[in-house]
């Protein structure tokens, strides 16, 4: 026999191994194909919630500034009157808007913006004429003049500061989760949200008067 003839081809042990060794890189790369695409799937969905927050800030922080009237606050939602809304949904001038911390179908929760038209009757208040507001309803929370601001959220709390007396007399400042028409309104608001990432630093707002 040619000893050239019986050194020929492979082995079916060599074929194994190379077999083995195909299966492996080819293991490999598609963990890597994988591991890419997640983290570039991660990295647009943290850059879309950068954005979202972004203009949740912008939004709260202008009408805010120029809130008017008395304050209510329950925790998980606050209502106040505005003299710059936001929203085009209604025409220029004064508004009532909410911010609502609402269940997302058991996804957590979802920061919901909502503007109310002022009837003529309470704008009278903006001067102190006219002071009572009607209690928050989330019935009509869906109405054209709803936005969702922020999704998938595991908390968002929504507070205010306030001075307490401490039994040495002292006023420490502290941040309430509850707010009583009938006081003065807060200088200070304070929105705290945590999402899947992770819980965002608090977000704190400043009245002009």
């Amino acid at each position: 026999m040619n000893p050239l003839q019986s050194q020929a081809g492979f082995t079916l042990l060599e074929m194994v191994v190379a077999l083995a060794l195909s299966a492996l890189v080819s293991l490999i790369g598609a963990m890597a194909l994988g591991a890419g695409a997640d983290f570039y799937k991660r990295s647009e969905l943290r850059l879309h919630n950068h954005a979202d927050l972004r203009a949740t800030e912008r939004t709260l922080r202008v009408e805010w500034a120029t809130r008017t009237g008395n304050v209510q606050l329950t925790g998980d939602a606050v209502e106040f009157d505005t003299a710059t809304p936001v929203s085009d949904a209604i025409p220029p001038g004064l508004a009532r808007v909410r911010y609502s911390c609402l269940p997302n179908g058991g996804l957590g929760f979802m920061l919901v913006h909502k503007t109310i038209p002022i009837d003529d009757d309470e704008k009278v208040g903006v001067t102190g004429a006219k002071t009572s507001k009607p209690p928050m309803d989330e019935s009509n929370i869906a109405s054209p003049k709803s936005v969702e601001l922020l999704k998938g959220l595991s908390v968002c709390k929504i507070s205010a500061l306030s001075s307490q007396v401490n039994q040495s007399g002292k006023n420490i400042p502290t941040w309430l989760e509850s707010w009583n028409t009938k006081d003065i309104p807060p200088q200070l608001l304070r929105l705290k949200l945590v999402s899947a990432s992770g819980e965002l630093p608090n977000i704190v707002f400043v009245a002009q008067r």
